[in-house]
C-alpha cells in the first residue's frame, strides 16, 4: 500500500474528526519545557518516538534518525492527519513538512517548524534546494532570534513573513538547590576560575591558546562531539569536562569568576542556552560579538562583546581578571534583562501570542 492509498483510506476518518493540536518530535527531551507548556496551556497532545535521546551524536547518526523518524511518521499518519495545528521539532519537522507538501495532511491549517537553526555555512548552502522542496504556505518557521530571519531569507530563500521569532528563554520550573560545589572544588583545586560551556559552534581552540599564555584557571565543559579539544595537550591550568549533569554544570557556573562564550561562526542560533544560565546567575559574560548574542546582552552594559576570539578576547579576559569587582554591574544588568525578556513568564506570553495570532485568518 503506497502513501496515496493510506491517505484515501483515512478520508472517512478525517471527515468525522474534531480539531486537534499535536506535537511531533523525535524524543521527549527535545524542548521539554516548551512542549509541556503547549500541552498544559494550549491543548496539544504529544507524539514522540523516543522518551529520551542524547543530543551528542555524529552527523551519520542524525541522518539515520531522519530516516527512522520518517517511517515513524508514516506509522502514525492517521493520528497526524487528524491534527489541525502541528508543532514539529528537530529532524522530525522535515518529515512532517515533506508529507504536508505532498498533500497528505489536508486538514492541517498550520505547521510550526519549531526551533529551526543551522550552524554551518556549508550546510546553509547545501540545504537551500531542500527547503525549496519542502516549503509550503502552511509552514511557520519558529526562530530563536531576529537575526536569523535575514540569514535564512537570504541563505535558504525563505519568506520572512513565514518566520516567527520567539526568544530562547527559560520555561523550566525552579529546581531544588543541589550542592555540587564539593565536586567543583575537587576538580579546580579550590582555585578561582573562568568558565566556558556548551558544545555547538564553539571556538575552544582559540580560548585554549589564550589560557596557554595566561596564568588564571579555565574550566571548559563541552561534549564528546568536541573532538577538537584534546585533554592531553591542554596546559595544567585548564580543566576539560564532558557531558556532565545539568546540576553540576550550574554549580560550575555559580563558582566561576566570569563566563566566556567563544563562538566560531556568526551563522545563527548558538550559545543561548548557556548564556541564559550565566544571566540567571548574574555572571559577568565575555562573548564573541554575533547577531544572536547581541539580542541577549549589550556591550558595555550587561556584558563584554569582542570582535575576535584572539587579541580582543585576550584583552577582555585580562581586564576582568585584573579588576573583576568593577564589572559586576554587568552581571546585575544581565540578570534584570533575563527576568524581563527571557524568564518563563515572558516566554509563555510570546508562545501564546504566536499560537493565537497565527490562527487569525487561517
Amino acid at each position: 500500500m503506497d502513501m496515496t492509498d493510506i491517505a484515501k483510506k483515512d478520508d472517512n476518518c478525517l471527515q468525522n474528526s474534531t480539531a486537534k493540536r499535536l506535537i511531533v518530535r523525535h524524543c521527549g527531551n527535545a524542548h521539554p519545557h516548551i512542549c509541556d507548556y503547549f500541552k498544559q496551556k494550549q491543548g496539544f497532545t504529544d507524539l514522540c518516538r523516543l522518551s529520551r535521546d542524547p543530543g551528542s551524536k555524529s552527523k551519520v547518526a542524525h541522518f539515520r534518525d531522519l530516516i527512522v523518524d520518517f517511517f515513524y511518521v508514516l506509522k502514525n499518519i492517521r493520528r497526524i492527519r487528524r491534527a489541525r495545528d502541528i508543532v514539529a521539532i528537530g529532524v522530525m519537522a522535515f518529515n512532517v513538512a515533506l508529507l504536508l507538501k505532498l498533500g497528505l495532511f489536508p486538514t492541517c491549517r498550520r505547521l510550526y517548524w519549531f526551533g529551526l537553526f543551522i550552524h554551518s555555512p556549508r550546510w546553509l548552502r547545501f540545504l537551500r534546494p531542500v527547503f525549496r522542496i519542502v516549503d509550503s504556505k502552511k509552514i511557520r518557521y519558529v526562530l530563536f532570534s531576529n537575526f536569523e530571519k535575514t540569514l535564512y531569507a537570504k541563505s535558504l530563500s525563505l519568506n520572512e513573513d513565514k518566520m516567527v521569532y520567539v526568544p530562547y528563554g527559560d520555561l523550566s520550573e525552579p529546581e531544588p538547590a543541589i550542592d555540587a560545589e564539593a565536586g567543583v572544588a575537587k576538580e579546580t583545586n579550590d582555585a578561582e576560575f573562568f568558565f566556558s560551556g556548551g558544545d555547538s559552534n564553539r571556538d575552544y581552540l582559540s580560548l585554549i591558546e589564550i589560557f596557554r599564555k595566561f596564568p588564571s584557571k579555565l574550566v571548559i565543559v563541552c561534549s564528546v562531539r568536541n573532538m577538537e579539544v584534546n585533554e592531553e595537550t591542554v596546559p595544567p591550568n585548564i580543566t576539560v569536562l564532558r557531558d556532565i549533569s545539568s546540576e553540576s554544570f550550574d554549580s560550575y557556573i555559580r563558582a566561576s569568576r566570569a563566563c566566556i562564550i567563544p563562538i566560531a561562526h556568526n551563522t545563527g542560533a548558538a550559545g543561548q542556552s548557556c548564556l541564559l544560565r550565566y544571566m540567571k546567575y548574574r555572571k559577568i559574560v565575555i562573548a564573541t560579538d554575533t547577531g544572536i548574542i547581541r539580542e541577549y546582552i549589550t556591550d558595555g552594559q550587561s556584558g563584554i562583546l569582542v570582535k575576535d576570539n584572539c587579541q580582543a578576547m585576550t584583552m577582555a579576559i585580562r581586564a576582568v581578571d585584573e579588576n573583576i569587582d568593577s564589572y559586576q554591574n554587568y552581571g546585575d544588568a544581565a540578570f534584570e534583562r533575563y527576568i524581563k525578556v527571557f524568564s518563563g513568564q515572558a516566554i509563555a506570553q510570546r508562545l501564546d501570542q504566536m499560537i493565537n495570532e497565527n490562527m487569525e485568518g487561517v
